[in-house]
């Protein structure tokens, strides 16, 4: 079974230098980077990088932006140019745990990973603020699959070749959850992975409220209940969520009356 890994990258010379030290020794057979528009050191980097691993390593370069929602856009370009039989979304801004890319494929079809977040250029305030989440991140871990009778997913998901070709993609927001609820109520074969831990070096703290209000538009047009987007700003201290998804509800709800 080939592996292939997705790399979409945006000007992430800060990151990568940790996100590929991850990867150096990972169990893949290609890593297929999407060098988004960049205009930082990002390529140099990738071209280093190439010359000290085994497995093989394609560029792939965006020029323009196509799409609405550019996330959505480059992991699909990537995915469609992977050969794996099995392929991983990585992003450019995560330290990898080795072991997601060693599970037992055989009974599953697609499968995602937990992370915690770690802001590792960020002031000490916001590393306390991201301490903070990781304790409720760890605690919903735990709790959700309970109380809600399915398994948790993160945006750090892999997936069979089948699963991708049977869901075209989507110009979506959060085009991840959007695919994972898609594959789940198809009825394909999922598990998570909750031991499988990675870090996230630049999570959505407090200082961020552009980022904020883009998961609350995000949550918005995926259908989240009041009560959960409620309990996320309140908990994780991200009001700007709360703000932008009833602000966006109202929108899709005068534009459903059109």
């Amino acid at each position: 079974m080939k592996i292939s890994g997705v790399m979409p990258i945006h000007n992430e010379e800060k990151y990568l230098p940790f996100s590929l030290a991850s990867l150096f020794y990972a169990d893949i057979d290609e890593l297929v980077v999407v060098l988004d528009r960049c205009t930082d050191r990002s390529e140099s980097i990738i071209d280093s990088f190439i010359e000290h691993v085994d497995y093989k390593v394609r560029k792939v370069i965006v020029e323009e932006r196509r799409w609405l929602y550019p996330t959505a856009e480059v992991f699909t370009i990537g995915f469609n140019e992977a050969f794996g039989d099995v392929i991983y979304s990585l992003a450019g801004d995560c330290i990898y745990n080795p072991e997601i890319f060693r599970i037992d494929w055989s009974q599953i079809e697609f499968a995602s990973f937990p992370y915690l977040d770690y802001p590792i250029y960020g002031k000490l305030i916001e590393k306390i603020q991201a301490n903070w989440i990781n304790i409720y991140k760890k605690l919903a871990y735990s709790l959700y699959p309970k109380l809600s009778g399915k398994d948790r997913f993160s945006g750090i998901y892999a997936f069979k070749r089948h699963v991708y070709k049977a869901i075209p993609r989507k110009d979506v927001m959060s085009e991840d959850i959007w695919f994972l609820k898609e594959a789940w109520k198809r009825g394909y074969k999922y598990k998570y992975f909750p031991d499988l831990i990675n870090i996230h070096l630049r999570p959505t703290l407090l200082s961020n409220k552009e980022k904020q209000r883009w998961h609350g538009r995000s949550r918005a047009h995926l259908g989240y209940p009041l009560w959960k987007v409620i309990a996320h700003s309140v908990i994780l201290g991200k009001p700007e969520v709360f703000k932008a998804y009833i602000h966006e509800k109202k929108t899709l709800t005068m534009e459903m009356k059109r």
